[in-house]
């Protein structure tokens, strides 16, 4: 299946019309518009517009064409109930036979972070609000027997919040976490605060980390930001402080206890277009004071993460940690809290498990903490 999606030019708010665009329920324009979708003022269905479905190449309904056509603000995020990730909508998949014998004309619409995606028959488009059935990626592999009931696109819509835009306050911690030194330069001359910027202890270092920017990560030093502040709690980097398409989607949970450190050895806590680790990042933390003993609330220190590392820049990420002082022989509580599936608890014997026989030579060597 490959996606194709309608990015249109000219939009306006969808409920702001006074229209029924393509045949849009007004209650799925209401949505829309608190949603802030916008589709294009001049749409019009076309006749052309086609797409392949299990019982053959069908004509798009005005409709589901109208859906396809929404633009988003940039850097837009829709949000489900649970705030777990991002919503994909509009989309358009197309559903061949071996997503299953359902001799239907399906589509796919949209897709939840979760892999739940949003699948509508085409054949019951006609109402303007289309009834929608959410089903799990692998629902026909799993041998899955009872379908779904669907629940109307509005309701579905009603379900889901989007990601207000960042405000003046967000602006600088946001350009940290994309690594933009230019807007962190231009925000340093006005002493901003570099301590926590919630409850749960986050920082501007924490977020430069995630930028992968060596020389914010400096710039915020020499500005007196603390190398190795910890998270207080448990906690999500705030969606305000993300790009969609400047960062890698899957953030997840940290752990409290977590520093800079522990996120410059996190592979998908980063830039898309920043390294799995940046040993220069790495390298400017531990020269500004960063300790490479820090634990979390399970016990998992830089080391821990290291040692599950893989790619170019993983053995040098291990040696700048070992010739600081990294403790070879700290112990883990709870092994599930690594990347990898491993039984052991310090970073030697989870190196020697995973094979890793350079970092684990490396560590044999390593004399630890002074």
């Amino acid at each position: 299946m490959s996606p194709r999606i309608s990015t249109p030019q000219r939009s306006v708010p969808a409920a702001s019309t006074g229209q029924s665009l393509g045949g849009l329920h007004p209650e799925v324009l209401r949505q829309l518009d608190r949603l802030r979708g916008l589709v294009p003022d001049d749409f019009a269905p076309r006749d052309s517009w086609t797409v392949a479905t299990p019982v053959g190449e069908l004509r798009l309904p005005a409709e589901i064409q109208a859906l396809l056509s929404i633009n988003w603000p940039e850097a837009h995020v829709l949000l489900d109930e649970d705030d777990s990730g991002p919503v994909e909508f509009p989309m358009m998949l197309e559903v061949d036979e071996q997503d299953g014998p359902w001799g239907r004309a399906w589509l796919f619409i949209g897709m939840t972070s979760t892999q739940f995606y949003w699948l509508v028959d085409l054949d019951d488009a006609g109402t303007g609000d289309p009834p929608v059935y959410v089903i799990d990626h692998d629902w026909y592999d799993d041998g899955e027997e009872e379908f779904p009931k669907p629940i109307p696109l509005s309701t579905r819509l009603a379900d889901l919040t989007a990601v207000p835009p960042p405000s003046p306050e967000d602006l600088f911690p946001r350009a940290c976490a994309l690594g933009d030194l230019t807007v962190v330069q231009e925000a340093l001359t006005a002493a901003p605060a570099l301590g926590p910027l919630n409850d749960s202890g986050l920082t501007p270092m924490h977020l430069a980390v995630i930028g992968r920017s060596a020389d914010v990560v400096r710039a915020l030093a020499e500005a007196g930001a603390a190398p190795g502040a910890a998270l207080h709690e448990t906690c999500r980097i705030p969606w305000t402080y993300r790009h969609p398409q400047g960062h890698c989607p899957d953030f997840g949970e940290l752990n409290a206890g977590t520093t800079p450190l522990h996120l410059a050895l996190a592979p998908y806590l980063r830039v898309m277009s920043g390294p799995d680790i940046a040993p220069d990042v790495i390298e400017a933390l531990l020269a500004a004071g960063a300790d490479p003993n820090a634990t979390d609330e399970h016990g998992r220190t830089p080391l821990h993460d290291a040692a599950t590392c893989v790619g170019p820049h993983a053995l040098e990420a291990m040696r700048l940690l070992v010739e600081t002082g990294g403790d070879p022989h700290a112990r883990i509580e709870d092994p599930n809290q690594l990347r990898y599936p491993v039984r052991s608890h310090t970073p030697l014997a989870i190196a020697q498990e995973l094979g890793r026989t350079e970092v684990a030579d490396l560590l044999k060597n390593a004399t630890g903490p002074p």
